[in-house]
């Protein structure tokens, strides 16, 4: 039976963990880095303050459920999805990861005193570290103990050492946890200070020194060490082996598409075990031949094999490449390197991943709607009228049509990568910024190298008047 002292001690337990993943990765980036290399620590925490205590606010519990799930598997008990025992536990957690945002947030400013503002943390000591000997003493970030089975959660407080959250590794998985304290490997000699850090860390920091990375590649390396934390768990880079990543690869092959936007699950490990119990019902349905019941829900189909080589495992080996440069990896070794989900060969590609041309008829369809040929207004732009379009809803189909441009290269054109060669008006396709701050995109990207190209303007969109508009907005400055 789960008391309210229980609950308690699980929310204590959790915000010293959080706490402590902070500090502990405050200091190795500061071993790594002075104030001359860089001004402030790379973790947006005011923003995690934000979303965390808006999460509380709404009681959207997704992120922290499945801690909630584990820890009551570690006391023996288990819950049903949506049970009242299991929301006041994710409120409980939710209030300690607010607090140990909002310490996060203080040190962020130099204050490494703020006592909590929730009276339920009040005495958790925020940086626990287990009694050792100097000799069996392991790592920091290893000091977190697997809990048995049969134990309860005790809230670290001065000045008896206590027990702590289970590790990330185990929180991760489906399975209660089975590490112990004498399981974890010992840090190999000759690593730099970076090998403190986790993939997390490294990640922010492969995208300081990657200065003119876009917006949407640095979107991708998140995501991937997002995936990598929630599959196997936050740890020192140095401690991440090749098994890791196997680990991580073949639970991806595994994962449903989509699984954090359209069917929003908390994790990918819970995303896995719906995707598996849909599996082994729709097999049981259709056992003998018969006809599934519609009542039962088909599998989702997984990520595909392209779609975790370049979206996961290839920033993934970025990243690790990063860290075997930086002497923050064993011998120097990139574990990422040669492990890839392989293709099929020469297997024909599913109907729904091909990318078919226009027929002629869909194009006429399309070039003679009312948005082309005269509409009703310019905020009614579907129904027939004698509105003629002039903006960007107008020009950027015909110049892809024309030109074989893609949107983003279009849209961050500026006036001043239009202009005249050899007397033709020439659209150059370019990451330079103009000289113009006020004007000028905070950044440009291409898809490719390739993708930087001078490209002279259609004939049929000069005759519509592209490049007198793009003139008439040079003019107006």
């Amino acid at each position: 039976m789960v008391s309210q002292a229980h609950i308690e001690e699980m929310a204590r337990a959790h915000y010293a963990r959080k706490s402590k993943e902070d500090l502990e990765r405050r200091l190795a980036y500061g071993r790594a880095y002075s104030v001359d290399d860089v001004t402030t620590f790379p973790f947006d925490n005011a923003a995690r303050l934000d979303r965390t205590c808006r999460q509380l606010a709404l009681a959207d519990h997704r992120d922290v459920q499945p801690v909630a799930k584990h820890l009551l598997a570690v006391l023996g008990e288990s819950v049903e999805e949506g049970s009242l025992l299991l929301d006041i536990i994710c409120l409980h957690l939710l209030r300690a990861e607010v607090e140990a945002a909002r310490r996060a947030v203080e040190r962020d400013q130099a204050m490494f005193w703020g006592p909590p503002h929730d009276p339920l943390f009040h005495g958790v000591c925020p940086f626990p570290i287990a009694v050792a000997t100097p000799d069996a003493a392991a790592p920091i970030a290893h000091s977190f103990a697997a809990l048995p089975a049969n134990s309860q959660l005790v809230a670290a407080a001065p000045p008896a050492a206590a027990p702590v959250a289970p590790p990330m590794r185990a929180l991760a998985s489906s399975s209660p946890a089975t590490a112990t304290a004498d399981a974890t490997p010992s840090r190999p000699a000759g690593l730099g200070y970076k090998a403190d850090l986790d993939v997390a860390a490294i990640t922010e920091l492969v995208l300081l020194e990657k200065k003119d990375i876009g917006t949407k590649m640095a979107k991708k390396y998140r995501a991937a060490e997002h995936a990598f934390t929630e599959v196997i768990g936050r740890m020192p880079i140095w401690s991440v082996t090749d098994n890791d990543i196997i680990t991580f690869k073949d639970t991806l092959l595994d994962t449903p598409l989509r699984h954090n936007t359209q069917h929003a699950y908390a994790s990918i490990p819970e995303a896995v075990a719906a995707n598996e119990e849909r599996r082994a019902a729709w097999a049981a349905a259709r056992s003998g031949g018969k006809t599934p019941d519609p009542s039962v829900p088909k599998p989702v189909r997984t990520i595909s094999a392209k779609t975790i080589n370049s979206n996961y495992l290839s920033p993934l080996r970025q990243i690790f490449e990063y860290a075997s440069r930086n002497k923050a990896t064993p011998g120097k070794v990139n574990v990422v390197n040669g492990i890839t989900v392989m293709n099929s060969g020469g297997k024909k590609p599913r109907k729904d991943e091909l990318r078919l041309p226009f027929e002629r008829t869909a194009l006429e369809r399309l070039f003679s709607s009312p948005l082309f040929s005269g509409a009703k207004s310019s905020h009614r732009l579907s129904l027939q009228g004698t509105h003629l379009e002039s903006g960007w809803k107008f020009w950027l189909p015909l110049v892809m049509y024309l030109m074989g441009v893609r949107p983003n290269e279009l849209g961050q054109a500026e006036v001043a990568d239009v202009f005249l060669r050899h007397g033709w008006p020439i659209l150059k396709i370019t990451t330079d910024l103009s000289d113009d701050e006020d004007e000028s995109p905070q950044e440009k990207s291409v898809k490719t190298p390739a993708g930087k190209r001078l490209l002279p303007i259609h004939p049929e969109l000069l005759r519509l008047g592209f490049f007198d508009l793009v003139e008439a907005r040079r003019a107006e400055g």
